[in-house]
Formats: C-alpha cells, structure tokens, sequence
C-alpha cells in the first residue's frame, strides 16, 4: 500500500471525525505513507507487522500504539524530522524494530526482544519519556568518533526520564554498529565518552 504524492502529505486517516469510527490492519508486507491520523477513541490502527513507513504519524486514541504482535516481524520508521504524535505511548514489541527520527510525543517503551534505532543512520530522536524491559535493544549507530552526537552517531534525548526495567539476569542490549565500514577516527588506545 502507498499512500504518497509529490508534496509529501498524502493522508491515510483512521476515524475522519471525532466520533467516526475505523480500523486499519496491517499483518504483512510494505506500507509507505505521508501521513497517517489516527483520529480518535472509536478508531484504530492495529500493527501486527510487515514495513511501515510514515513520513510523520498521529495516534490520538489515547491508548499505546503497539507495533508488532511479538510474532511476526514488524519495522516501523518514521522518516520525518517533526514530532510524531502518540497520546497514549509507543511500544515496540517482540520482534519488532523502531528507526525515527524527530520527537515522540507520549513516551517510548522497548520491549523484550524489540529493538530501536534513532535517525537516519545514524541520527537523533528526542523522546518525552522511555521505558526499557529487559531483553530489548537499543542499536547504536556510528561513523565518526569526532563527530557529533546526532550526526555522526545516534543519540535518543530523553526529556522526563527514562525508566530501565532490566535486572542482572535480563539485561537490556546496546549494540554498537559501525554501518559496515571502520568508523571514522577510531583509535582503540583511546577511551571515549559520547554525549
């Protein structure tokens, strides 16, 4: 499904107006959209998996915005530098990966085995709050140890704290990603502190 034009805000609506009522499900395959509203409490946007992408996205249903089933693989990326709006929370599930860029609004939760990316390899993505479980994954991008935080690695900027679920016995997972090449300035006598 492509709901796109050459302005870049085609709109796939869910519930047109505030008592309109709707789902969308998506259980497989690619999806790519300008911009998906998810309009209000009668309506939902059921996630189950496959690609999708959005240039900005708006869940105000007040409930989270799940993506993934935690079975079948679901990669959610939101491609716009703006703020995407999730009253009720995002959560990244099993099996599923999240890569954005810009600001989500109404919190972050990783799950067990889900996985997060900021930005556009590498990039940034401002959170209000976020929550790790154990067993997720925050997979960290970079390409120049003298860069930037941002631009020449990832950074997730967190605004009212950040709640680490993980335990000793079910930790939460840093993966460090190069992009395939040697980044850029490394020298391994050297220690790094990246902010």
């Amino acid at each position: 499904l492509f709901v796109t034009n050459a302005a870049g805000n085609a709109l796939l609506q869910i519930g047109a107006a505030t008592t309109a009522r709707g789902t969308f499900t998506l259980n497989g395959g690619t999806t790519v959209v300008d911009r998906v509203v998810v309009s209000n409490l009668n309506s939902r946007f059921v996630y189950n998996g496959g690609t999708l992408t959005a240039r900005t996205f708006s869940n105000m249903t007040g409930a989270a915005f799940v993506a993934g089933d935690g079975l079948q693989t679901a990669v959610f990326t939101l491609t716009s530098n703006t703020v995407h709006a999730f009253n009720g929370g995002l959560v990244i599930t099993n099996n599923a990966t999240l890569r954005s860029v810009g600001t989500i609004s109404g919190g972050l939760t990783i799950r067990t085995n889900g996985t997060f990316s900021p930005g556009n390899s590498p990039g940034q993505l401002n959170v209000d709050y976020a929550t790790w479980d154990g067993g997720g994954t925050y997979l960290w991008e970079i390409t120049n140890f003298t860069g930037t935080a941002g631009g020449a690695w990832d950074l997730l900027a967190v605004a009212n704290g950040l709640t680490n679920n993980a335990t000793s016995g079910n930790k939460f997972n840093i993966k460090i990603d190069t992009l395939g090449t040697n980044a850029l300035n490394f020298i391994a006598a050297n220690d790094y502190l990246l902010l």
